[in-house]
């Protein structure tokens, strides 16, 4: 007789257990979504030295400047420090200085973001997204949106040897060096009594005719990054170019565009670390952005990163830098999506907001800068003083300031704000490739192909 032994198929036993992982891997995503569209925070924060308990209100409040941060984004130096705003100091501030109260209307504003709320943690992007109602300003107020414009005009400074900063760089690469005025970015943080609502001014663009006034001539090259088709090339001659990202005539490597903006000496990465620092200070509170100019750019983009409300003002289109880095958006195409909480503030005769100011014989060429892109993220609200008072487009009008005094206040409404046209297009005459995978072939006709890598 003979005795058989039955043996267990390895395939059988490999296919349950790829079946059992399968399934453990769907649970917990379905439970990482039902936490965050519960509103649970998947992706804990560090801890805080200002708790606070977010409250929905639609009474005004009154937001004081709390705290100044600075990023040297490129020069000799720690990368950044804080500055905590006193008492004692805004009691010894000036009236021009700006430090608040300032009185501001909060209301919902609903927002798509992805289901999971770490935009660090998605590769790729999470295809399932949510519309949520956050606490926002209420840009239907007149004096709501003036008051957000003073908080972005930052006003307030403070010399960089002010024995109140501090290094606040310790897991950062001191090796990246630390600028004041010559260079780098100033984020200030205003809060409301119990820092239920924080809101984040960025810096705006420091206009200069001549290179060495400020930080002037960084923060131009920054804008020909985010506001033109191919870092300023492709133009006349006066563009500062600021990449060699061009490969042929209306043509530009579109990877090397995106490497550029992420460089840590760019503002960008600079104002992902300065927004990190806000989130360590008040984990708990609604954070609202807020910019002028190049400022609003940065407010902006950190709003899509986060899915936060945004309020800008003056600022140049952004939606291709928005595309460009990849940030959350719904849909195929756009950073012009519906709901990105984005609210773009501005008047008809500032050809920057406009972009118009992009003329070989415009003062943005004539001072170098290329701002060549047209849509916004989000929704304009636009003062149209061109038809309402017959005014006629003047970079001199881009001045918050200017803005503030002869246009904001002057009307008796804020701007009604209205999405963006779906079908706008920048940059509709350059041809964007990636050449890390394009193959190009040799002018010598012996048909040989090449991958640059």
């Amino acid at each position: 007789m003979h005795s058989h032994t039955h043996t267990r198929n390895p395939w059988i036993t490999f296919s349950r257990v790829l079946f059992l992982l399968g399934t453990l891997a769907q649970v917990a995503l379905l439970a990482l979504i039902w936490q965050s569209y519960a509103g649970n925070d998947v992706f804990p924060r560090q801890p805080s030295i200002a708790q606070a308990i977010p409250v929905a209100t639609s009474k005004p409040g009154d937001f004081t400047l709390r705290h100044l941060f600075h990023h040297g984004a490129g020069n000799s130096g720690p990368r950044a420090r804080r500055l905590d705003v006193t008492p004692q100091r805004i009691a010894a501030a000036d009236a021009e200085s700006h430090v608040g109260p300032f009185s501001a209307k909060l209301s919902a504003v609903k927002i798509e973001r992805p289901a999971i709320r770490s935009y660090e943690a998605q590769s790729p992007m999470s295809p399932v997204w949510i519309a949520e109602d956050v606490q926002g300003p209420d840009v239907e107020d007149k004096e709501t949106v003036i008051s957000f414009a003073y908080m972005s005009e930052n006003a307030y400074k403070v010399g960089h040897d002010d024995p109140g900063w501090l290094d606040v760089d310790d897991h950062y690469n001191s090796s990246m060096p630390f600028g004041w005025d010559d260079s780098g970015i100033r984020g200030h943080v205003f809060s409301d009594d119990n820092n239920s609502t924080v809101i984040l001014a960025v810096k705006g663009t420091t206009v200069a005719m001549f290179e060495g006034n400020g930080t002037s001539g960084h923060d131009k090259d920054n804008d020909n990054l985010f506001g033109s088709c191919c870092c300023g090339q492709g133009g006349p001659y006066l563009w500062r170019k600021v990449c060699d990202c061009q490969t042929n005539t209306y043509t530009c490597d579109d990877t090397c565009v995106k490497d550029e903006i992420k460089k840590p000496n760019r503002y960008y990465q600079a104002t992902v670390e300065l927004y990190e620092e806000v989130i360590k200070l008040y984990p708990n509170s609604n954070i609202i952005t807020t910019g002028h100019s190049l400022g609003g750019v940065l407010a902006s983009l950190m709003g899509l990163q986060h899915a936060i409300p945004s309020v800008t003002f003056e600022t140049y289109p952004q939606a291709l830098a928005a595309k460009r880095l990849g940030l959350p958006t719904a849909g195929d195409v756009a950073p012009l999506r519906k709901y990105t909480g984005g609210f773009h503030f501005g008047h008809s005769a500032d050809p920057v907001y406009m972009g118009t100011c992009n003329g070989a014989s415009s003062f943005c060429s004539i001072a170098g800068y290329a701002f060549e892109t047209v849509c916004h993220t989000g929704r304009r609200c636009m003062y149209d003083v061109v038809k309402d008072w017959g005014w006629r487009q003047s970079t001199q009008t881009h001045s918050l300031l200017y803005a503030l005094e002869n246009v904001y206040k002057v009307y008796d409404k804020a701007a009604k704000c209205e999405d963006e046209d779906v079908d706008c297009v920048d940059c509709f005459l350059w041809k964007y490739e990636n050449a890390r995978l394009v193959w190009l072939q040799r002018p010598d006709d012996r048909n040989n192909y090449y991958c640059i890598i």
